[in-house]
């Protein structure tokens, strides 16, 4: 964070679609769902923000086809003290 101000995180679901590049992301009919796990401490309530990043990545990149349902979760721990964990769910041809 600098000067107080959220910076959400773009940089996780890269390597989802980069793994998927080999596929061809054109093959993705849409993305029906985004789930988030964050790691945080009890009483956080920014857990939804945290996962905002990932949303409008998905967004950007699909447009129309790329809006979602999701859910955003906070947790005290994850695999090796990750910060956050993303998974989506895509429809692909």
């Amino acid at each position: 964070m600098s000067g107080g101000r959220f910076r959400p995180r773009r940089a996780q679901p890269f390597g989802a679609i980069e793994g998927r590049r080999a596929d061809g992301l054109d093959r993705v009919v849409r993305c029906a769902q985004l789930q988030g796990f964050v790691n945080c401490e009890p009483g956080y309530t920014g857990i939804p923000r945290v996962v905002n990043g990932s949303s409008d990545l998905i967004v950007a990149v699909y447009c129309e086809s790329g809006k979602h349902s999701r859910f955003a979760v906070g947790s005290h721990a994850l695999p090796e003290n990750i910060a956050a964990e993303i998974a989506a769910i895509f429809e692909v041809n």
